[in-house]
Formats: structure tokens, sequence, C-alpha cells
């Protein structure tokens, strides 16, 4: 689905990753926000996503990460994931440590 993210084990850089998240939220954000300039701090809340398409973007995460989230998921807070900076910050954690 997303061409453009590295194969496992391989590392990113932040700005490599900031731009994978992006892709990821532009494909499952509604039409009408895609338009949306996306920055470090951009609220995930306000770019309309829901739960259908929330589960679709972590679906693209384990394709950045190179892993089932049912190997991962114990290491996963939503509940910490306010911003697109946070996502980013999450998927290069997840990275280091699998």
């Amino acid at each position: 689905m997303f061409k453009i993210f590295k194969s496992k084990n391989q590392s990113i850089s932040d700005n490599l990753c900031f731009e994978q998240i992006c892709t990821a939220l532009k494909e499952v954000m509604p039409e009408e926000n895609r338009n949306k300039e996306l920055s470090a701090s951009t609220k995930i809340e306000s770019l309309g996503i829901d739960s259908i398409k929330y589960i679709n973007l972590f679906i693209s995460i384990e394709e950045i990460i190179g892993k089932d989230l049912e190997e991962i998921v114990d290491s996963i807070d939503l509940s910490s994931i306010n911003t697109v900076e946070d996502i980013v910050k999450l998927v290069n954690e997840l990275r280091m440590k699998y």
C-alpha cells in the first residue's frame, strides 16, 4: 500500500519518518481535509479521522515499523498520541526496539 516505506530493520531519519506518517495520515483523512498542511504539532483529533480510519492508520504504521501490531501492541499507549510528532516518536521508538 505505501511503497515509500523502508523495509524492517532499516533505520530512517526523523524527516523521512515524518513524511511517511504524513503520507499515511493523508490516506486516511477525509477528502476535505487532505489539503491541510501537517506539522509536528498538528493535533490528530483535528484531522477528522474516525475510529475505522484510525485503525487503517495503524495498519500503515505496521508497514513503517516492519512488525505486526499484534507483536508490539503492549508497547503502544494510544492515550499518549495527540499530535503527528507523537506518532513519529512512537514509530521511531518501536523501530529501534524491534
